[in-house]
């Protein structure tokens, strides 16, 4: 058993750490060592750019190197974490291949994805076409789902913190807060709550825990009014999902686009919590003028159409309960 330091340096093959020793000892399949270095890293490609202290426990076996979690020196900005919206590390992630089908069944399988469905035979499509369409979105779908959750298994780190990294420090409140607002209508369609819940949290981590970010979400869900949004399948289809994919849509290829093209999937996760204005996303004052600019790009060419649908939807029709109680009004007898 040896004891020694290296000197790290950073690359591609690793989220945090990367080894490139400039002292590295002659090691054969049969050695096993075990180093507890106390690395230096300079920001490269917006990786990193903080002392870091790791406990770093490395086994030389099959030519595999094992790490364990990395310890942060310098401590992140109160204002922008919580418990909430820590990074996961390996040791709680603890779903099962079964539990996590589970969930993505239990997302498909609900009231609104037949609704959806049914709204498309509604709007004038066979039952097949409905749902061959349905298939075929989520087929479609499945990609940008896969490069999203990219950034979460390797960092560990949910969208607000995510968006931060392309928007700004200060700058992701934008997508994050339309993003609230979205799931704020899908509670009340379906008491979907979890994502609004840690969007508000991000919005200010001291104030907010995710059981009042949940409390605030089922209060707002009500001013969204899903009575109206489900009184015809054209305020379903055109009103509801066409409009929050008009919102969503851009601020997703927007961070796809910085995370893979820009950053080419390295990201600083300490300079995520932080409010340096050296950081790596603290950019102008904590804005990405860059990104809010093509958010706004993307989204104004639907405005027109998306105010027409949402205007026409909340003009309420007399139904006919109050039709009968008009009559009974006018025609006592």
């Amino acid at each position: 058993m040896v004891s020694n330091c290296l000197n790290l340096r950073v690359s591609s093959s690793h989220p945090n750490i990367f080894l490139a020793n400039s002292k590295n000892p002659k090691l054969s399949k049969s050695n096993s060592l075990t180093l507890s270095p106390s690395t230096k890293l300079n920001k490269t490609n917006h990786v990193l750019n903080h002392s870091m202290s790791y406990n770093v426990s490395m086994r030389y076996s099959n030519s595999k190197v094992h790490f364990s979690s990395p310890k942060f020196e310098i401590e992140p900005d109160p204002t922008l974490i919580n418990d909430d919206l820590k990074p996961t590390t390996p040791s709680q992630r603890t779903f099962s291949g079964l539990e996590m089908a589970s969930l993505w069944v239990g997302l498909v399988v609900g009231v609104p994805s037949y609704y959806l469905a049914g709204s498309l035979v509604d709007l004038g499509m066979a039952w097949w076409q409905g749902i061959a369409t349905v298939v075929a979105a989520n087929m479609i779908l499945f990609v940008p789902l896969v490069l999203t959750g990219h950034p979460g298994t390797r960092y560990g780190i949910s969208f607000p913190v995510l968006a931060r990294s392309s928007f700004g420090i200060h700058g992701a409140h934008i997508p994050t807060l339309l993003r609230a607002l979205v799931g704020c209508g899908w509670y009340g369609i379906e008491t979907w709550i979890g994502a609004p819940a840690n969007a508000l949290v991000n919005l200010s981590p001291m104030l907010f825990t995710f059981r009042r970010g949940a409390i605030l979400t089922a209060f707002l869900g009500i001013v969204f009014q899903p009575w109206k949004l489900l009184k015809s399948s054209e305020s379903f289809v055109y009103t509801w999902l066409v409009g929050y994919s008009a919102l969503m849509g851009p601020i997703g290829g927007i961070i796809l686009v910085d995370y893979y093209l820009v950053k080419k999937t390295n990201l600083s996760v300490e300079d995520l919590y932080s409010r340096n204005p050296y950081g790596a996303y603290y950019y102008s004052r904590g804005f990405n003028v860059a990104a809010i600019l093509a958010l706004v790009v993307g989204i104004i060419p639907v405005i027109p159409g998306l105010f027409y649908w949402i205007t026409s939807s909340l003009r309420s029709k007399p139904d006919e309960s109050a039709a009968v109680g008009d009559s009974l009004l006018h025609n006592p007898k």
